[in-house]
């Protein structure tokens, strides 16, 4: 019983990873909300890589307009960064697993890149990019959503159906995909 309410306590906590590094590139994947992406534009502004990518998804419409026209003008509407550090590239996936092989081609000539995504995404982003691409060497930054996530999870309905749901895809990506 002691154990699994220990468990419980730190069940939040564990799921965030923070190893924010220079790198070559940042990579905003998608899904979240917008946070992911002005984290990611912070760590560019701060200095921590001269590149930004922004994973958006292939094919996805948001008012009949696609994903990456959307993020194109939000960009576009920002006083900085300069046009030549951002770059956008369109994934048809619906996995962490399959954004690996799927991004390879957006970052081309980096090799030690940070990841920019949820703070309980963390974990298992960065557990299967450095596991299935090891050409390159994996950071990871945490982008706060007070919404979805916080690492207290039973304090709020959302926090721990988010929580459950990222426990549940890192044991699956643990015990099953990790192996295939």
């Amino acid at each position: 019983m002691v154990v699994l309410l220990a468990w419980a306590a730190l069940a939040g906590r564990f799921l965030i990873v923070s190893r924010v590094q220079p790198s070559d590139l940042i990579v905003v994947l998608d899904g979240g909300t917008r946070n992911r992406l002005l984290h990611g534009l912070e760590l560019l502004h701060d200095g921590l890589a001269p590149r930004l990518v922004i994973e958006t998804g292939a094919g996805s419409l948001d008012w009949g307009v696609p994903d990456i026209n959307l993020a194109r003008a939000w960009v576009s509407k920002l006083p900085e960064p300069e046009p030549n550090q951002v770059t956008f590239c369109q994934v048809s996936s619906f996995s962490t697993r399959q954004d690996v092989s799927v991004l390879q081609a957006c970052m081309d000539g980096a090799h030690r890149v940070l990841l920019v995504t949820s703070e309980y995404h963390t974990r298992r982003a960065l557990s299967i990019f450095t596991t299935l691409d090891q050409s390159r060497v994996y950071g990871v930054a945490a982008a706060r959503e007070p919404v979805y996530f916080g690492a207290e999870w039973w304090r709020h309905r959302e926090w721990a159906k988010t929580t459950f749901a990222e426990w549940s895809r890192l044991l699956w990506w643990e015990c099953v995909d990790r192996w295939r």
